[in-house]
């Protein structure tokens, strides 16, 4: 027991209770809404040997669910979303990237938006994720894109000009690397087409001569396979690790899920 301090039960009540109120009198003075952005996101966990780590480069807003899912009906978007507890205006993607350490080396798989705000300024958060799950950029030794879309290849290069992951080799589909860096072969009705290209020119340019390119059905690393795999983007290529598949641009939102279950 301790010893008694002169400190009657009323004093402690009404102690307590100014303890209790003044969080209340803070959150008055304060802005109302979230005027910070949420921290950075990672997830680690085991396949086989290798240690993956899941970051995140932030959210990505598509804009009305509506215009951004084939082969479901309006209704049945709006009920995907409701039944989620997901915003009913907007088609919120996140951005998820694996980077897997065999112990021989670490792999990085696609690396966001990088410095383009095209989506918004919650993307981009790969560097800031990758460091609060202490993940050295330089110490990726290889990095598989899927695509060149700028949500996969828009973080290779720094605002300072330089690659974001100084010691690593590149891994990308020829034909993607051609089709993106080519003013003559992309269709001049493609969606933001001047932005598609220059930010994939301005990405992967500076390290063309660091990239090596894959052919379907290539175990170009060890125990990873690239897989021709086209659909939204008739150049994608998945690549198969260890009994895992890693799709880009995979069905991750809810309304992807169910769009999928009539394909």
């Amino acid at each position: 027991m301790l010893p008694f301090t002169g400190l009657d039960r009323r004093a402690l009540l009404v102690g307590t209770g100014a303890l209790l109120l003044a969080p209340k009198i803070a959150l008055a003075r304060g802005p109302l809404g979230q005027s910070q952005p949420q921290a950075p996101y990672f997830y680690r966990f085991m396949l086989g040997k290798a240690e993956c780590t899941v970051v995140s480069d932030g959210q990505l807003p598509l804009g009305d669910p509506n215009a951004s899912f084939k082969n479901i009906t309006t209704d049945e978007i709006q009920k995907e979303l409701r039944d989620n507890f997901l915003p009913t205006k907007d088609a919120v993607l996140e951005q998820n990237i694996l980077v897997m350490n065999t112990g021989d080396r670490t792999v990085l798989f696609d690396t966001g938006m990088g410095l383009d705000k095209l989506f918004g300024a919650t993307t981009g958060q790969l560097q800031a994720t990758m460091h609060q799950a202490a993940l050295d950029p330089a110490s990726i030794d290889a990095v598989v894109m899927s695509h060149a879309h700028i949500d996969h290849c828009g973080g290779l290069i720094g605002a300072d000009g330089q690659p974001n992951f100084p010691n690593a080799q590149y891994y990308l589909a020829e034909s993607d690397f051609r089709y993106w860096t080519d003013d003559n072969v992309v269709p001049k009705d493609y969606p933001a087409r001047a932005h598609f290209l220059d930010q994939a020119r301005n990405n992967l340019l500076p390290i063309k001569d660091r990239i090596h390119f894959f052919k379907d059905g290539e175990e170009f690393l060890p125990g990873i396979t690239a897989l021709a795999a086209p659909g939204r983007c008739r150049r994608r290529t998945g690549s198969r690790a260890v009994r895992a598949t890693g799709p880009g641009d995979g069905p991750g939102h809810r309304c992807s899920r169910a769009a999928c279950r009539r394909c």
